[in-house]
């Protein structure tokens, strides 16, 4: 029987007990990957199999420090609605706020929803674009630090969150200000 590490004893076979020190309730729900191990500092994988032991680091101060969790898109209506709201402002009005705004913003938990994304579709459609925007017509802005390819992102024409394909025929490459542009832009059809 093998003991783990730093443990003594034995304990029944088929008895599976685990150490909890300093057990804290959340406010929010939280990742495995938000817990990094001891032993190597990397975050916990998800447990695709029973079994197994790792010893964790404390959790981060913002998991105690977060009073709220908010969808990512409520999030962002809500920060454009002030934005919008101080742009009507007066300069003056702005300035006085400021002087009692606090310099430390409050910390909070996004909630986002993602896709889980084809990474031959990715490939396939940079390579495709061969280093050049598909929208601009341009050469990527910069390289990549990790592997001196291109930067270029990958953008739906149909966006996955309304109902896209994530395929290479819905899929162009694109330098970062043409995918901004896609997404935040006027388009022609609203002007």
């Amino acid at each position: 029987m093998k003991f783990q590490k730093g443990e003594t004893e034995i304990y029944e076979k088929g008895v599976n007990l685990i150490s909890i020190i300093e057990l804290q309730k959340v406010q929010i729900p939280l990742s495995v990957q938000t817990f990094t191990k001891i032993d190597d500092n990397k975050p916990l994988k998800t447990r695709t199999r029973a079994g197994g032991w790792s010893y964790v680091n404390t959790l981060p101060n913002w998991v105690n420090e977060s009073k709220e969790s908010i969808f990512a898109d409520d999030f962002n209506k809500s920060i454009n609605s002030e934005i919008a709201e101080s742009f009507k402002d007066s300069n003056e009005t702005r300035e006085n706020r400021l002087k009692t705004a606090s310099k430390i913003p409050e910390i909070i938990q996004i909630i986002q929803r993602g896709f889980r994304r084809n990474s031959d579709v990715i490939i396939t459609v940079l390579k495709r674009a061969n280093g050049v925007c598909e929208k601009c017509n341009q050469n990527a802005p910069f390289k990549r630090a990790k592997d001196n390819s291109p930067y270029l992102e990958v953008h739906h024409k149909i966006m996955l969150s309304e109902d896209g394909e994530d395929t290479v025929d819905n899929a162009i490459a694109v330098c970062p200000n043409c995918h901004k542009e896609l997404h935040y832009g006027v388009r022609k059809n609203e002007i």
